[in-house]
């Protein structure tokens, strides 16, 4: 499933479920939106570093069934800035999801495409 989202003037992003749960589908974007400010603080410092920056990037996320993130990477950065995927290294694997009604873990993949 696939759901396109427009996060602000020059980031668009899409939730790539391949969870088996897809009632965790809007409940994991909604999480993602209310951390909408981590992401675009990192697109931002982006943005001054290479105005120009623009590209896919794809973060993948495990929820463990208290809704804590047990695993988290970025796995694919076209921005060729660096720091931009550190930045959401550091801040996505903190966010709280809330726990998933499987009872089980779930994973999901994020995709936003940053250009300006």
């Amino acid at each position: 499933m696939r759901n396109e989202r427009i996060l602000g003037g020059f980031l668009a992003a899409s939730l790539v479920l391949f969870s088996g749960c897809s009632r965790y589908d809007e409940t994991a974007l909604a999480t993602v939106r209310k951390n909408r400010n981590d992401l675009m603080i990192c697109v931002e410092q982006a943005f001054a570093r290479n105005p120009n920056a623009k590209g896919e990037v794809e973060l993948a996320f495990e929820i463990f069934p208290d809704g804590s993130v047990h695993r988290f990477a970025v796995l694919k950065n076209e921005t060729g800035d660096l720091l931009l995927a550190d930045c959401i290294r550091d801040k996505a694997p903190l966010w709280k999801f809330p726990a998933p009604p499987s009872g089980r873990p779930e994973q999901f993949r994020y995709r936003m495409n940053v250009h300006t």
